[in-house]
């Protein structure tokens, strides 16, 4: 994460007037990284400008009415909260992110939802109907 900072600063210097949004999508942090992403959202976010940040959580949250979809290691609802507390303070907007079923997989990869429920599995050419 030190190299984000460098990133954005040479990423927003070309800018003469500030944007309207100047935002960042970022992939949510793993349980044992929340300090450094609080830290990351109230000190590095404001120091640049970014006012809004796109947290991309899919399915590493700890999904209580489907547990079956949850993909390890997920982030309890108190650690949604801190993220969310930490955006607020620091006058960034926070826009959580889901990949919906055309992003269910990567390479030899498939994420919770397909893993749970294949029969939304759209990949074409793997079953005969599609």
């Amino acid at each position: 994460m030190r190299l984000l900072p460098a990133i954005l600063a040479f990423a927003f210097a070309a800018q003469a007037e500030p944007l309207p949004v100047r935002g960042i999508h970022l992939a949510a942090p793993r349980p044992d990284e929340m300090d450094l992403a609080l830290r990351f959202i109230t000190e590095a976010l404001p120091k640049e400008g970014v006012n809004t940040l796109v947290l991309e959580i899919n399915y590493r949250y700890r999904y209580t009415t489907r547990p079956e979809i949850v993909d390890e290691p997920a982030l309890a609802p108190e650690d949604l909260a801190r993220l969310a507390e930490a955006c607020r303070k620091a006058n960034v907007r926070l826009v959580p992110m889901i990949n919906l079923l055309g992003h269910q997989s990567w390479a030899k990869t498939t994420f919770g939802l397909l893993r749970s429920h294949p029969e939304f599995d759209e990949t074409p050419g793997k079953y005969p109907d599609n």
